[in-house]
Order: C-alpha cells, then sequence, then structure tokens
C-alpha cells in the first residue's frame, strides 16, 4: 500500500498534477498524524519515524500549494488574454467603423476612444 502511495505522489510531481499531489498529501498527513498518536505513548521508540513523517507530509503540502499557487496564475493569465483579444476586436471594429465613416485609411490600436459611453482602451503586451 506504501508504494501505491508513493507512486502517486511520484507521478502527481513528474507530471504537475494536481488532484494527485492533493491525493498523496493528504495521505501523507493522515500518516504524520498516526505517526505523531503513535509516538506520543512511546516517544524513545518512535521518535525518528514521526520527524520523517512530519517532514515529508509538509514537504508535499507545500508542494501542493505550489501547483495551486502555479494553476491560479495560469487561469488568470489565460483569462487576461481573453479579456485583451476581446478588447483589440472591439477596438479594431471601432477603428473600421471610423474609417468607414471618415474615409481615412489609419487605424490607432495603441489608444481608441469611445466617445459615446467615455471609456478608453489602452492596450499594452
Amino acid at each position: 500500500m506504501g508504494i501505491l502511495f508513493q507512486a502517486i505522489g511520484i507521478i502527481g510531481a513528474i507530471r504537475h498534477n494536481l488532484c494527485l499531489s492533493s491525493t498523496y498529501s493528504i495521505a501523507m498527513t493522515v500518516g504524520a498524524v498516526i505517526a505523531i498518536v503513535r509516538s506520543y505513548n512511546n516517544l524513545s521508540r518512535h521518535w525518528m519515524n514521526t520527524v520523517w513523517s512530519v517532514a515529508v507530509a509538509t514537504t508535499a503540502l507545500l508542494f501542493l500549494w505550489d501547483l495551486y499557487y502555479r494553476a491560479q496564475i495560469k487561469r488568470l493569465k489565460r483569462n487576461s488574454v481573453k479579456m485583451k483579444r476581446g478588447a483589440e476586436e472591439m477596438i479594431v471594429m471601432k477603428a473600421e467603423n471610423k474609417t468607414a465613416l471618415n474615409g481615412s485609411s489609419k487605424v490607432n490600436l495603441n489608444e481608441n476612444r469611445n466617445e459615446e459611453e467615455g471609456i478608453s482602451f489602452i492596450l499594452t503586451n
């Protein structure tokens, strides 16, 4: 059974899989709690196992927190790219409408102001 949990942890770490790493972290935290309870009765006999279990559980939880944090950053970047593309499309559409009305061929993608609503979009890379 221990080999199965270790394999889950190794695969989760290699593939940066949040679900497998969560499973491993929970299993190691439960193992650390069991080691602490077991060492409470006979500390001189089980202290090394307790220290090792707590260290592994702490490392697994820190790795899980790091994976979760990176996943949140990736989601935010993906959403901001979608929002940026939508804003660019709105600016291009507005510039094309102005070109059709004014007859000029210049399109300014750095700044465009929507006079009707008072909204300005400034795109940066």
